[in-house]
């Protein structure tokens, strides 16, 4: 009687947890049978970056770490079995943005417009959806700002207004990471600072006179 081959299959329900902008979790529910190991791939969609690990049989998950920030990964889980192995168990997940490139920076502040500048995102961005509305409520202005470009002036703003500013990379698949940052107009500050020094010198001057 020839000896029964234990079950295989390959693993099922991947999933990703505690992204960060250089790691992420990759975890799977196991394969039936006996597991001799987990052969664990993944690799970039932006670019050539990919990367392998083996983790024990009784593992449901590991961490893929050195990874690049705001970058989208395929990740392939196989079963080893001492005779062959499973058929593979794929997924998705996009690294999260670093810390630098989750703000935006806001200068050159007008009565009425300000400039916007921002980290470029990685791959191939179609191009930057601008979002900004002011904080106390008001109409949400949108913009698409072309893909190579990653400053802008936002104009028609109101003075002495403080605004919510959004830039959202857009992909072939979907949205990227936000950057996000606050901005605030200028008052108009040549008819007011300059108008009182100017009563108190020749108020000053008629009392020196007599």
């Amino acid at each position: 009687m020839f000896p029964l081959i234990s079950e295989a299959g390959p693993p099922k329900d991947l999933v990703t947890s505690e992204v960060t902008n250089s790691s992420f979790r990759a975890s799977w529910t196991p394969a039936p049978g006996n597991v001799q190991a987990y052969q664990v791939y993944w690799k970039s969609l932006f670019s050539e970056e990919h990367g392998e690990k083996t983790v024990p049989g009784d593992a449901t998950s590991t961490i893929l770490e050195g990874l690049t920030s705001e970058t989208r990964y395929q990740v392939t889980v196989i079963a080893t079995y001492s005779y062959k192995d499973s058929d593979p168990l794929t997924g998705l997940e996009t690294t999260d943005a670093s810390p630098a490139a989750k703000s935006l920076t806001v200068s050159h502040e007008t009565e009425q417009t300000m400039k916007v500048t921002w980290i470029p995102a990685p791959g191939n961005v179609i191009n930057y959806r601008l979002k900004y509305i002011p904080t106390d409520g008001g109409k949400e202005v949108v913009l698409k700002i072309p893909g190579t470009t990653t400053s802008t002036i936002m104009k028609r703003l109101q003075p002495i207004t403080t605004y919510n500013i959004t830039v959202l990379p857009i992909y072939k698949r979907g949205e990227g990471k936000p950057r996000q940052g606050v901005g605030t107009t200028r008052t108009l500050v040549h008819n007011s600072a300059h108008t009182p020094q100017r009563h108190v010198h020749l108020r000053h001057s008629r009392d020196t006179s007599t």
